[in-house]
């Protein structure tokens, strides 16, 4: 049986699933959700799969894509987590489509497509207090409808130019890499880059956005934005905590130009980036 992805390991009904990192910064911002009383935002609620799936994709039909984008970009500008958050979840959700729960093991555990457990019970607070890394920290669909409610109940405005160009020099980093390059040896000169303000957990999240987005992939292993790969995602070892399918990309792999031009065509500074190797990604060449 393939290995089940390390995110996923964490349950979402449990605040320790969560970095503390993330639940301090949520109480320092003083973030409140659209849809809950402020005298029920500690109760837990229950909601079946399939009633996480309909929420899901509802709260994914009605957001704007180029929204998702903007904010994204706001994020990198500001170095401000949450709002970058938004798209890794956007990003997971463009191939999932309605399903019943299936588990081979029984209701108790994860269904198979998409990871959510046939009654779920969470609490909003430990949730949302994800959005303070900068990406979803599981699949589940809790947490993709959570965040994506979250971004379609907030002002969203324009990325500037200094946020264009920052995220252009996170590729520039990207284009640098050496063949033989992992994501962990990525991470840390990702870490190092001038202007960019990241904590240990924000800059392996951007990462793992940049691959469930198509933008950091593989072949044999693209992102979400050309298919929807189920909750028992394999993976490049066991000890691995990188998402898919960024754990599988190597130096070699390069930028997936033309998942890069798909998202930003918006912004010609971003989709026209071009590889200082005078070539598109591997990746890209195979899904052609």
């Amino acid at each position: 049986m393939k290995a089940i992805d390390a995110h996923i390991l964490h349950s979402l009904s449990r605040p320790r699933g969560l970095p503390e990192s993330a639940l301090a910064a949520a109480r320092r911002n003083s973030w409140k959700s659209p849809t809950v009383d402020e005298a029920d935002r500690s109760h837990r609620q229950a909601l079946s799969h399939d009633q996480l799936i309909d929420w899901a994709l509802a709260e994914y039909r009605a957001c704007d894509r180029q929204s998702v984008v903007d904010a994204f970009l706001q994020g990198i500008e500001s170095n401000h987590p949450a709002q970058r958050a938004a798209f890794s979840a956007y990003a997971i959700m463009t191939h999932l489509r309605p399903h019943a729960y299936a588990s081979m093991f029984g209701p108790s555990m994860p269904c198979t497509v998409c990871g959510s457990r046939h009654i779920v019970e969470f609490d909003l607070e430990p949730i949302l207090a994800g959005r303070w890394t900068g990406a979803i920290i599981a699949r589940e669909p809790v947490m993709l409808a959570a965040y994506l409610q979250r971004h379609n109940h907030s002002p969203i405005g324009v990325p500037g130019d200094y946020g264009i160009r920052q995220f252009c020099a996170i590729l520039d980093l990207i284009d640098a890499s050496e063949p033989d390059e992992t994501p962990s040896r990525l991470f840390r000169r990702l870490r190092r880059l001038p202007g960019l303000r990241l904590s240990i957990e924000e800059a392996r999240l951007l990462l793992d956005t940049l691959g469930y987005a198509g933008i950091l992939q593989t072949a044999q292993h693209p992102g979400f934005l050309y298919r929807y790969t189920d909750y028992l995602t394999p993976r490049k070892s066991r000890s691995s905590e990188w998402g898919y399918p960024v754990d599988f990309w190597k130096g070699s792999d390069g930028v997936n130009v033309d998942a890069l031009a798909n998202w930003f065509a918006a912004y010609p500074l971003i989709a026209n980036w071009r590889s200082r190797r005078g070539r598109r990604s591997e990746g890209a060449e195979a899904l052609s």
